[in-house]
């Protein structure tokens, strides 16, 4: 659901993200983000031994879902600039390689985390990433490519970014 503007016209449709994203990709839509990473742990058969590798910084619209689902949570480490520390992400990802499910990582205030050294160690053991782009909506990386061309699922809460009261979707390489 998305609020109108005042000209009557919708300010994000399935149309204009299946031109801004392309018609191959997949999406789901909610009011809010929360109830679409419950929806993508089903999806994923993300269960109550399994672990999922958050920030430390994770925000309660990511942790809840997880809390929820009985999912256990481990954290890494930032390095200087607040992104993900590759070292204690490869040390964190070679004792926990069979339960590690999902990996989150958290583009904030529109700064850009750099995926492809996360994606290096992640694909080795078939890990997915979940990017959180609450806070980078539509932004661009360093190649100058829209966000769906990293990780495997990028979610985006629009009322983070844009003044309407609720609107979320989630979008995936694979279906969701």
């Amino acid at each position: 659901r998305y609020q109108d503007n005042p000209h009557k016209e919708k300010i994000c449709s399935k149309k204009t993200l299946r031109e801004f994203f392309g018609k191959k990709k997949y999406f789901a839509e909610s009011a809010n983000g929360r109830s679409l990473l419950n929806c993508l742990l089903k999806k994923l058969k993300i269960k109550k031994n399994d672990i999922i590798l958050t920030p430390i910084y994770a925000p309660e619209g990511i942790l809840d879902p997880i809390k929820y689902n009985k999912i256990k949570i481990l954290h890494y480490k930032l390095d200087k600039q607040l992104y993900p520390n590759i070292k204690d992400i490869k040390k964190i990802v070679k004792k926990y390689k069979n339960e590690i499910k999902l990996f989150v990582v958290i583009h904030n205030m529109g700064f850009i985390s750099p995926i492809d050294p996360i994606k290096k160690v992640l694909n080795k053991f078939n890990i997915p990433i979940l990017e959180d782009c609450a806070q980078a909506n539509f932004c661009k990386n360093n190649a100058g490519k829209h966000l769906d061309t990293t990780g495997n699922y990028l979610l985006y809460s629009l009322n983070k970014f844009i003044p309407v009261t609720d609107g979320a979707f989630l979008y995936g390489k694979y279906k969701i």
